[in-house]
């Protein structure tokens, strides 16, 4: 099994976040939340990002900080909705040995945007409908499957039965 390294894709609410917390404490892996760290160094959010730099720039930021943290060893990286969108960063992907997509429908997607206390940290999503969520799934779905090695539908999994099919698939 070589899980020394596993990256996390798909769309926001796909469950990266959460259940790279629940396979980072089973493997005993850092875990590195793309988001959440570029939050950190940038001492700002990322709706902030987006409404005061643009999402060009913030793509900038993000693929920079990618090319680094993808060379991490002993991780697992969760990355954002759009870290895909770079063809940098599709390359970084596709060369990777673990790279699982958490596969959602656009109905789930929205649901769970719907129910999220912290939907403003999404900017992407302001002003969300689910049309914008079907669109923005159609046009990253072949890049997710394009970019990954592994497909996990988790729209009716709970994090420990998503776990429990990315270790199946680390221990083929």
């Amino acid at each position: 099994m070589d899980n020394n390294q596993i990256f996390l894709i798909g769309m926001m609410y796909s469950g990266k976040s959460t259940i790279g917390k629940h396979l980072s404490k089973k493997l005993n892996l850092h875990l590195l939340d793309l988001d959440n760290e570029i939050e950190k160094i940038m001492d700002i959010s990322i709706d902030e990002i987006f409404r005061l730099y643009g999402e060009n720039r913030f793509r900038l930021i993000e693929t920079a900080f990618f090319k680094e943290c993808s060379k991490l060893e002993k991780h697992i990286i969760v990355t954002g909705g759009g870290t895909i969108i770079s063809k940098s960063n599709q390359l970084i992907l596709q060369n990777k040995k673990n790279t699982f997509f958490l596969d959602v429908s656009p109905e789930k997607i929205f649901e769970r945007f719907k129910n999220d206390s912290g939907k403003n940290k999404r900017p992407i999503l302001n002003n969300c409908s689910i049309n914008l969520i079907q669109d923005l799934y159609q046009q990253r779905i072949s890049i997710y499957k394009a970019c990954s090695k592994y497909i996990i539908n988790t729209e009716l999994l709970s994090e420990g039965e998503a776990v429990l099919k990315i270790q199946e698939h680390l221990n083929a």
